[in-house]
């Protein structure tokens, strides 16, 4: 009797609520008589699976397997491989199901179900008027607020939807702007201001460093503090970066500026992904993800161009302050989108492990690039190993006791998640050394101009950008292996074809393989992110997405610095060589080792004097130089080849067996 009179207070007081609201009032639903629930789950390939559930108040049977869908007073747990589903009441898809529920209810932008958590079958239902809803679980495209259709979706909030999707795509821009211009440049950037080979090494090394050692905590910025806070900061700081870097007089600014680039790529990266993920929900969100990759693409296969350009015509400061104006324009985009449509989650952020993690990269990195240059033992480059492996296993322990972790170590307790890793940290390996050393090879040894070079890599880029959208169906039907498999063989392939036709220096037996190398890395790359991304909840894909990031470009800087070490220590040897075989001792040999030490910094004026007075010299100069680029793809190859092997042993032959969908009747 008194839980009978609990429950009716209960009942008039959360209907006086809904009246102080402005709510219609709750139906009366009378008792046993079932409400249906429909959810309608997306999958990636486009597929629709629908589980059916009846309610009759009672609570449903909950499943003691835990890959079937768990159901409780209204809370539904997504299995792998799916994204959040859709809920259909009385034949109207409503809204995209909360992760979680209070007090037994389901409560959508235009539907609230209650359940009787005494299980006497009371059940009931009401819809809400039309209010504006910006929290943490919007409407999703097609879907307005209060009773609606799929196609009551106003102008306005479609168009504000799809500015939030070109404003990622512009941050996306001019990351790849950034990276395939400064490859570019890297040549004239080296000729203005008299840098070494380990010295120019540093402009992309410092950079990839920078990323890798932060990236993680980008993602995790972006779920705590919000995509579009996170997101705006990343624009400005990537915007400052590359001012600097323009206006650069010495090497140190140039570094300082590429430090605050790296920063404001990790700030915007991640959030721009999820702004873009984030903008529709499961029945759009291909279509959007399509158009952000897709304006991505063309940023990297035009950039180059349009940098090489600049760079042939005002300078290479000008392949940096080209991300001026765009970053203005994204600013301008993502005001037009409006508000954002998820609000921050909450949470710590220590930035004391991102800290520990560069400080033991570092001095790892210049242990490693340096050697060539003090010797492999001599004390100072084995001080720095040393002390970066005892930073790094320090970084390892912390990261294992801390309660929020920069790199979740439980991530790759999963061998699909540790696959993806290992291909990503190979596949960067390679591709790093592919963009700056191919770039110093066009302009150095076959002297083509900046804008030929950007030309030349479009033989690179433009496979590997069409064979994205077939990756994605392959990955689609078959799973993640097939198409890494088949993109990393192509890849290993393609740069061992470059050792053998470097050397000959002959552009035209190059370009086949930039073609093979650059479609192997198109059927993996994407996809390889995708996989690993979709292995974890959708609130923990921030983290997921700065997990990989952090050991792509860890590899990236890693292998920056041991394709660079072997090709400036090969070529320091057969430069010394040369100057032994040309020059007897005294004078003339001095003379003869400041001239080739100016030349290889590519000074015009001391290739001219070598031309005229050593033409041999020059010669054997330029085949030495064009060998130790040879040398150093064996690296790139031989990683790309390990990441093979990676795919082969630890990737799954299938997509991962979806549970099956059955209708839960209590």
């Amino acid at each position: 009797m008194i839980s009978k009179l609990r429950a009716g207070l209960r009942r008039r007081m959360h209907a006086a609520y809904l009246r102080c609201l402005g709510t219609v009032a709750p139906t009366r639903v009378k008792p046993r008589t079932p409400i249906s629930l429909k959810l309608l789950l997306f999958k990636s390939s486009g597929e629709w699976i629908e589980a059916a559930f009846r309610r009759q108040g009672a609570p449903a049977r909950t499943s003691t397997n835990p890959s079937a869908w768990i159901v409780h007073f209204g809370h539904v747990q997504v299995p792998q491989g799916f994204h959040r589903p859709l809920i259909e009441l009385h034949g109207v898809i409503w809204c995209r199901l909360p992760s979680t529920t209070r007090h037994g209810a389901i409560d959508c932008a235009g539907a609230t179900v209650f359940s009787d958590h005494g299980g006497r079958g009371q059940a009931r239902a009401h819809r809400r008027k039309s209010t504006p809803d910006h929290g943490r679980d919007a409407p999703i495209a097609g879907v307005a607020h209060g009773r609606c259709s799929g196609s009551s979706m106003t102008a306005a909030t479609s168009q504000q939807q799809w500015y939030a999707v070109f404003a990622g795509s512009g941050a996306l821009g001019m990351i790849m702007i950034d990276v395939t211009g400064t490859a570019v440049a890297l040549p004239s950037i080296q000729r203005d201001l008299m840098l070494s080979h380990g010295a120019q090494q540093w402009i992309i090394t410092l950079y990839a460093l920078t990323v890798a050692a932060t990236i993680a905590t980008g993602g995790r910025l972006a779920d705590v503090f919000g995509r579009k806070r996170s997101f705006i900061a990343g624009v400005v700081v990537f915007a400052l970066g590359s001012l600097l870097c323009g206006v650069s007089v010495d090497l140190p600014m140039m570094l300082c500026g590429r430090v605050l680039e790296g920063l404001g790529n990790i700030l915007m990266g991640p959030a721009a992904a999820l702004l873009a993920t984030e903008a529709f929900g499961p029945a759009q969100r291909g279509r959007a993800m399509g158009i952000y990759s897709a304006l991505g693409g063309l940023a990297l296969v035009f950039g180059p161009i349009i940098c090489g350009a600049l760079v042939q015509l005002g300078g290479w400061r000008w392949a940096f302050f080209v991300n001026l104006p765009l970053a203005a324009a994204t600013l301008l985009l993502l005001r037009a989108a409006g508000p954002a449509t998820a609000s921050p989650r909450g949470g710590t952020f220590r930035p004391m492990h991102s800290l520990l993690l560069a400080a033991a990269l570092g001095p790892l990195v210049l242990g490693l690039q340096q050697s060539h240059v003090w010797g492999w033992n001599a004390p100072l480059t084995l001080t720095l190993i040393a002390a970066g492996a005892v930073l790094l296993a320090l970084f390892i322990v912390a990261q294992r006791r801390a309660a929020e972790p920069l790199v979740d170590r439980r991530l790759f307790a999963d061998r699909q998640f540790t696959a993806d890793s290992l291909v990503l940290f190979c596949a960067q390996c390679a591709l790093v050394g592919q963009s700056a050393f191919g770039a110093i090879y066009l302009q150095r040894i076959l002297h083509f101009t900046p804008l030929q070079s950007g030309l030349a890599m479009l033989l690179f880029l433009l496979p590997l950008m069409l064979c994205a959208p077939l990756a994605g169906r392959l990955y689609d039907r078959y799973g993640a292996k097939l198409p890494a498999v088949t993109g990393l063989t192509l890849a290993t392939l393609g740069l061992f074809w470059q050792t053998q036709a470097l050397p000959r220096a002959d552009f035209l037996l190059m370009f086949p393989a930039l073609i093979l190398t650059g479609a192997g890395m198109g059927l993996f790359l994407s996809q390889t992110y995708t996989d690993g991304t979709a292995r974890v909840t959708e609130d923990r894909r921030g983290s997921a997405f700065g997990a990989l990031d952090t050991v792509r470009q860890l590899g990236g800087a890693i292998g920056m610095a041991a394709i660079g070490t072997v090709v400036a220590g090969t070529e320091r040897a057969r430069v010394l060589d040369i100057a032994v075989k040309a020059a007897p001792e005294g004078a003339a040999r001095a003379q003869l080792e400041a001239l080739m030490e100016q030349a290889i910094y590519g000074k015009e004026e001391a290739v001219r004097v070598l031309l005229e007075q050593w033409p041999a010299v020059a010669s054997a100069l330029r085949l030495s130089a064009a060998q130790s680029i040879g040398d150093g793809y064996y690296v790139g190859s031989g990683m790309v080849a390990l990441g093979l092997l990676a795919a082969l042993v630890l990737m799954r032959r299938k997509p991962d067996a979806l549970p099956q969908i059955a209708k839960m009747v209590p």
